[in-house]
């Protein structure tokens, strides 16, 4: 017989475990808010920090007894049709993916937080008027939005929520009116460069027009 994918394994439960609770999710096996099949199941299990933790380099480095209890996990509520080793296997990729979905999601923002950080530190040291106490704010507002931001105010109430709305749509006029300064200020410099370019050429063509005179000049 083929061996078959974990995703297309037919479902069949252990019947005595149907009415036990998942002590994790605290529902009943069989709810909706628990996972109907293996590769729900395997899912569940690779995304569980303390089950798998993705604080190992690779999956070869996690520790046995956990890739044998998440394996347990599976096997107490679906009767497979492939082996252990296989079923590890799948473990094995998910908690990869899984790993690397939450290095792009979170690490990466926090790089660009960290170089955004940097930007505003850069500004503020040649302007006094910047307030540096609102770095955070433009910060978290700029590069995670308006979300995360409601985060920070988090359980504060109506009011809360109010100061969160006040606070971003004060800082997107920072942000917009601080853009506009620096883009005026570029074009001025261009301006600059360019009105000196002109100048430039004009002193050239005049130097070359009272060479072409000196040379017409009779000996």
């Amino acid at each position: 017989m083929p061996r078959r994918r974990l995703r297309d394994l037919s479902i069949v439960q252990n019947t005595t475990n149907l009415e036990e609770t998942n002590s994790e999710q605290k529902t009943t096996i069989g709810s909706s808010n628990v996972p109907n099949t293996p590769d729900e199941l395997a899912e569940t299990q690779t995304r569980n920090a303390n089950l798998l933790p993705i604080n190992y380099d690779s999956w070869h480095q996690m520790l046995d007894s956990n890739k044998n209890e998440a394996l347990n996990n599976i096997k107490e509520r679906f009767a497979l049709e492939v082996s252990d080793n296989y079923v590890k296997k799948e473990l094995g990729k998910k908690w990869r993916d899984h790993k690397s979905t939450l290095k792009k999601e979170y690490f990466k923002k926090n790089e660009k937080l960290k170089d955004k950080k940097e930007e505003y530190e850069a500004i503020a040291s040649s302007d006094s008027s910047i307030n540096v106490d609102d770095f955070d704010n433009w910060i978290i507002t700029e590069v995670l939005g308006l979300k995360r931001l409601k985060l920070k105010f988090k359980g504060e109430g109506a009011s809360g929520e109010a100061e969160v709305q006040r606070k971003y749509e004060e800082l997107q006029l920072k942000l917009k009116a601080e853009a506009a300064v620096r883009e005026a200020e570029v074009a001025a410099r261009e301006a600059e460069q360019s009105r000196k370019y002109d100048t430039l050429q004009l002193q050239l063509q005049n130097m070359m027009k009272m060479f072409q005179q000196l040379q017409n000049l009779p000996y």
